[in-house]
């Protein structure tokens, strides 16, 4: 082996041998770039389709992260001095908390990490509201709930893309 490598490091072909070397890798990234070149495993997906893949999953975690604020506006008590503007503020706040998750690609289910996001949550709630019922124990505890029910409809989403049959149906479209 030794000779081989010395034989390679000393003769004339070395040069050529690391530039083709070189030339092969850069024409695996090119194909893979465009599109060309896919490669498929368990955790890693290289290639336009993945890609692809990648940027549906957002889009459907960021439509069911918007139906689920629209759904909440619909369930937030309507009291005396309702400020549906300040309720608007506060939900689209919440929407964009939500979509940095959503880009940030790292929702997990972790007990550490589902706490760390219900108190940025209630966070936002707190400092941009000013009726005393929405920072109410019982409103927070609702809100720590669907927290936690949003984590998990996010992940499922996930999930229902990165499952080899779903990738080999998106793949044929």
């Amino acid at each position: 082996m030794d000779s081989v490598i010395n034989g390679i490091n000393n003769g004339s072909n070395g040069w050529m041998i690391a530039v083709l070397c070189l030339v092969i890798i850069v024409m695996v990234i090119v194909g893979a770039k465009h599109g060309l070149i896919q490669v498929k495993t368990n955790k890693l997906r290289i290639g336009e389709n993945a890609m692809e893949l990648e940027r549906e999953i957002i889009r459907r975690q960021a439509d069911h992260a918007k139906l689920t604020i629209e759904g909440l506006e619909r369930d937030i008590p309507k009291i005396e001095n309702y400020d549906e503007f300040r309720a608007k503020f506060i939900l689209e706040k919440l929407y964009d908390e939500i979509i940095k998750w959503i880009t940030q690609n790292h929702i997990t289910n972790s007990e550490q990490y589902v706490k760390l996001k219900q108190k940025a949550i209630v966070s936002i709630i707190k400092k941009n509201t000013v009726n005393d019922l929405y920072i109410s124990d019982e409103f927070i505890d609702n809100v720590k709930k669907n927290v936690i029910v949003m984590i998990n409809d996010l992940i499922d989403i996930r999930k229902e893309f990165t499952s080899d049959e779903q990738i080999d149906n998106y793949v044929k479209k």
